[in-house]
C-alpha cells in the first residue's frame, strides 16, 4: 500500500509498476525463466533456490525481510537494487538499510506523471485511470572497464529515476553519469555481491547489464539464442528443458519482424532441429522466426 500512494490508487501506472515491468522485460528475453518471490516466501527461504534477486523501486521494506535478503547474499546470492529501493520500513520511516553497503541516497529526482482523468477497462473488467508520464531524459553512462565489465564493456544509458548516493566502505564504481557521480556500483558481501543502480535504465541498457550479471553469478542457461553476430535478441523468448521426451526448446518471437536466431547449446552451435509442430527435420543451426511465431522443436 505504501508503494501505492493514496493519491496513485486508481492509477494503471504507477512508478513502482513501470519499475517493476521494465526489469521483468528486461530479464525475461535472457533464456532463463524469470519469476517472482513476495515478502513471505523470502522469510520461507525461498531465496536459497536462487542465484540472482532483483529488486525494482521497493521503497518500503520489512527489516526481517532486509534481514533474509542480507543472508542470501552473504551465502554467495546476488542483488540488483534498482532505485528507489530500501529506504522505508513497513510503516513509512525512514530505515537505514542502504548504510549496510556503504550507499547512502543524498536526492532522488523521479520522473514524473500527469493525471489525464480518462478511466481504461482493464483484462478483469475493473477502470483505471490513464497517466501519461514526461518523456525520460537519457544519457549515455561513462562504463568503466572493471569487475563486471573487465571484458568488452557495454554501452549503458541512464532513463528515468536518477539519484546522487555517497559511498563508504569497500566499493568498486561499474558506471558513472557524465557529471562523475556514481551510476552503478558493486559491493561485496560475504560470499555473494550487491549491484546498486542510482539510475533507471531503459530496457536494452538493463538487459545488458542483467545478462552481465547473469552470466558473473554463475545462472546456468544451458541454450543460449543469439542473433548471427551473437547480439541479444529482445524480443525473442526462449525456453529449454531436458526430459524423457528429449531436449525441448521454445521460442516465440514478440518483434515486428522476422528474426534469424543462431542456437547454441552448451556453448556450441545446435545443428540438429526438429520441428515438433511441422514434423519436420531442419538443417544447419540457423532457425528463422517469423515475427508473432511460436516454434518448438526437440534438438538432436
Amino acid at each position: 500500500m505504501l508503494q501505492l500512494p493514496p493519491e496513485m490508487l486508481t492509477w494503471h501506472r504507477t512508478p513502482y509498476l513501470r519499475e517493476l515491468e521494465n526489469a521483468y522485460e528486461a530479464s525475461r528475453f535472457l533464456d532463463t525463466k524469470t519469476t517472482f518471490v513476495s515478502e513471505k516466501q523470502i522469510l520461507a527461504g525461498k531465496l536459497s533456490s536462487f542465484k540472482v534477486l532483483v529488486v525494482p523501486a521497493a521503497s518500503h521494506m520489512r527489516s526481517e525481510v532486509v534481514e533474509s535478503v542480507t543472508r542470501f547474499l552473504k551465502q554467495g546470492g546476488s542483488v540488483v537494487i534498482l532505485p528507489s529501493s530500501f529506504l522505508s520500513d513497513e510503516y513509512n520511516r525512514p530505515a537505514n538499510y542502504l548504510s549496510r553497503i556503504g550507499v547512502q541516497v543524498e536526492h532522488i529526482e523521479q520522473i514524473m506523471g500527469d493525471r489525464t482523468g480518462e478511466l481504461e477497462q482493464s483484462y478483469d473488467q475493473s477502470f483505471h485511470e490513464r497517466v501519461t508520464y514526461h518523456s525520460p531524459h537519457s544519457e549515455p553512462l561513462v562504463v568503466r572497464s572493471v569487475g563486471l565489465f573487465a571484458k568488452d564493456p557495454p554501452a549503458l544509458q541512464a532513463e528515468g529515476t536518477r539519484q546522487v548516493i555517497s559511498l563508504s566502505g569497500a566499493h568498486q564504481v561499474l558506471a558513472a553519469f557524465p557529471n562523475g557521480h556514481p551510476a552503478l556500483v558493486s559491493v561485496n558481501q560475504g560470499q555473494g555481491k550487491v549491484y546498486y543502480a542510482a539510475t533507471s535504465f531503459p530496457r536494452q541498457s538493463l538487459s545488458l547489464l542483467l545478462n552481465r550479471i547473469f552470466e558473473a553469478s554463475g545462472v546456468r542457461r544451458a541454450v543460449r539464442v543469439r542473433s548471427e553476430n551473437g547480439e541479444l535478441l529482445s524480443d525473442v523468448e526462449a525456453r529449454f528443458v531436458e526430459g524423457s521426451l528429449g531436449r525441448l526448446l521454445y521460442m516465440v518471437n514478440f518483434g515486428q519482424s522476422p528474426v534469424n536466431a543462431l542456437v547454441e547449446v552448451d556453448g556450441h552451435p545446435c545443428r540438429g532441429f526438429y520441428d515438433l509442430r511441422k514434423q519436420e527435420k531442419l538443417a544447419g543451426n540457423h532457425v528463422l522466426l517469423p515475427a508473432g511465431e511460436t516454434m518448438i522443436f526437440r534438438l538432436d
